[in-house]
């Protein structure tokens, strides 16, 4: 296992009064196996009504498409906010909230062995609730659409990924979604994009990469 390189550095985004929303890091394992150990990973620093929202990854070894069953950070279970397969791959976006802690074992498990498991970690501060308002996912040719109903100032968070590696991520509409990771995996590659604030009632996801179409699904949630 091992942190991406040049990632792991937080980025913050959110306006006076807003939720605000930090990408603290990444890591990945290439291993096969079923169940995925993170260990002492960054989930942002401890303050109360902190959420923590992690983002995983797979690509299945052999068999039928396969689902992720759980997500623990420090022993808890996070929330299923919007979870997507497409063939080999498969894309999650799961939310707890934790108070205490800088660190915690993150711990992804899957129904089956995959390729390789990659996570990505944003800490999110100051929510009115630590329930989605809304959530969405698509698995359509490129590019990746949706619409989220939303707060004005709301936080989202999108998950896109493709079984093809090297390809480019980005994003466009009234999404105002920042991407903030962007990666080949084994057998695959992917993205994860958060919002500056939403700035009406609505929001339009678009999301597209470089390259012919391959399997690919997204998933996005929003929170305040």
């Amino acid at each position: 296992m091992s942190i991406l390189p040049g990632l792991a550095s937080s980025i913050g985004f959110g306006a006076a009064g807003d939720p605000t929303t930090r990408y603290v890091g990444t890591a990945v394992d290439t291993v096969n196996r079923t169940i995925y150990t993170f260990s002492d990973q960054d989930i942002g620093t401890a303050k109360v009504n902190r959420m923590v929202v992690v983002g995983a990854f797979g690509n299945r070894l052999t068999g039928t498409p396969s689902q992720i069953t759980s997500i623990t950070v420090g022993g808890n279970t996070a929330t299923n906010a919007a979870s997507r397969t497409n063939d080999a791959v498969i894309v999650n976006l799961r939310h707890v909230a934790m108070d205490a802690n800088d660190t915690a074992d993150i711990v992804v498990t899957f129904g089956q062995d995959q390729k390789q498991c990659t996570i990505v970690v944003f800490a999110v501060y100051g929510l009115a609730s630590h329930t989605k308002e809304s959530a969405g996912f698509d698995d359509a040719n490129k590019p990746l659409t949706g619409t989220l109903t939303t707060t004005v100032g709301a936080t989202t968070i999108a998950l896109a990924t493709c079984s093809a590696t090297s390809r480019t991520w980005t994003s466009s509409g009234d999404g105002q979604l920042a991407e903030v990771f962007d990666a080949a995996m084994e057998a695959q590659s992917g993205g994860a994009f958060l919002s500056l604030s939403a700035e009406d009632t609505s929001m339009d996801i678009n999301i597209t990469y470089s390259g012919t179409n391959v399997f690919e699904a997204g998933v996005w949630s929003t929170w305040n």
